[in-house]
């Protein structure tokens, strides 16, 4: 009787990889390292497969989230375009009526006016069509450029478009002009606010000596104030270790305050919406610390003007609340009576601090395409055409003072 034939079997990583007939002694077979090498090819190949699908899907998302990216861009620095139109048509108009009637009238720039009109709204294609109805109606077309309406009819995405007065503001700058009084007497009458008091109180900042610091980093000169808690401009920045000193010039931008010694990122963020450094004065502009009475800041004036949140509460809120039915205020005479009825003070240095126009402007520009966004905020300053630009006038209608993407 033959006796049953007995195979070893050998294993690595649970795979076969030779056996032996131990009746008969044949040879060795490496069919299961065969099977081994053709599976380990075989998942490579998928692993290799997947990652190229993998790539090519990332690769298609960012080719088309920057296609997205770059068509957003477009739409906001469209959307400026539109802006631009908005405030020299503005403009424009206001000049018409001022040839047409002479000194029987008065212009003025409030939240009523053309270029606030379409604050907040998402406008597409179809708004389009409304504002290119009103350029027809206006006659327009002779001082913008009739291709940025039809341009805008061909993206598919929208905007919203923000346009704000930076006349509103204090412009710190202004505090380098002269003694900087005005601008001074103005930024003491913020801080002396009641919440901004009290803040100020509790952070144990002295306001006198932040404006002071403010004073003496925008003047062309290295003479403390006159007010000032320190007998160098230099003292208050010893503890940096000498390495900053006063500028000394005027702000490029509101970050700048923050290298004042005192101004952190708290401060700034409860002072900076009332504050500009725009326009830049020059030799030419130098009248520019008027805030403009018609577009301030409900709160604000409330600071400039502490009977509003007195005994004039009631009526200045109503007041501020329904600007649009009041209109804006025009002229020095209608100013004063505004504030004396509506915010129960005839003092000539209250009258003094505020202006009834404004030709800069604040514009932001949000453009969405499907999950993109992109902001574009530019400051404006729009102005009558000069026949030569020497870097004091205006060469068009307007010129850009500030501009960055977001």
């Amino acid at each position: 009787m033959k006796k049953p034939s007995h195979k070893k079997v050998k294993f690595v990583l649970g795979f076969p990889v030779e056996t032996e007939d131990g009746s008969t002694g044949k040879p060795l077979t490496n069919r299961g390292v065969a099977l081994l090498i053709a599976m380990f090819v075989t998942a490579m190949a998928m692993l290799f497969l997947a990652e190229m699908k993998l790539s090519s899907s990332v690769s298609n998302q960012l080719s088309l989230g920057h296609h997205l990216n770059v068509k957003g861009e477009y739409i906001a620095k469209s959307g400026v375009n539109l802006a631009k139109m908005l405030l020299t048509a503005d403009l424009a108009i206001d000049l018409s009526l001022r040839e047409v009637q002479g000194k029987n009238f008065t212009p003025a720039d409030g939240p009523e006016d053309m270029w606030a009109m379409l604050n907040g709204l998402p406008i597409g294609g179809e708004t389009l069509e409304m504002v290119s109805s009103m350029q027809e109606s206006f006659d327009l077309s002779a001082i913008n450029d009739s291709d940025v309406l039809d341009q805008l009819k061909l993206f598919d995405g929208a905007f919203v478009l923000e346009v704000h007065d930076e006349t509103s503001k204090i412009n710190v700058n202004t505090c380098g002009i002269g003694r900087g009084d005005k601008c001074m007497d103005l930024l003491r009458k913020l801080m002396s606010c009641p919440a901004e008091r009290e803040y100020l109180e509790r952070k144990k900042v002295n306001p006198q000596e932040i404006i002071s610091l403010i004073r003496d980093w925008v003047d062309d000169n290295d003479r403390p104030d006159e007010n000032a808690f320190y007998s160098s401009e230099d003292d208050p920045y010893a503890e940096r270790g000498g390495d900053q000193f006063p500028k000394n010039a005027r702000f490029d931008s509101l970050e700048e305050l923050k290298l004042i010694p005192g101004w952190d990122d708290e401060m700034h963020k409860i002072f900076s919406p009332f504050l500009t450094v725009y326009p830049i004065p020059t030799d030419t502009i130098k009248d520019k610390w008027r805030i403009n009475f018609n577009t301030a800041d409900r709160a604000f004036l409330g600071c400039l003007l502490p009977k509003a949140n007195q005994e004039c509460a009631e009526t200045s809120a109503r007041y501020v609340n329904k600007r649009d039915e009041f209109g804006s205020v025009s002229g020095a005479q209608a100013l004063k009576s505004t504030l004396n009825q509506q915010f129960c003070t005839s003092s000539t240095d209250d009258v003094k601090r505020f202006g009834y126009r404004s030709d800069v402007y604040r514009i932001k520009v949000t453009g969405q395409v499907e999950d993109q966004a992109r902001t574009l905020e530019v400051v404006m300053q729009r102005g009558v055409p000069d026949e030569f630009d020497e870097k004091k006038g205006f060469r068009g209608a307007y010129k850009f003072l500030y501009w960055k993407m977001l």
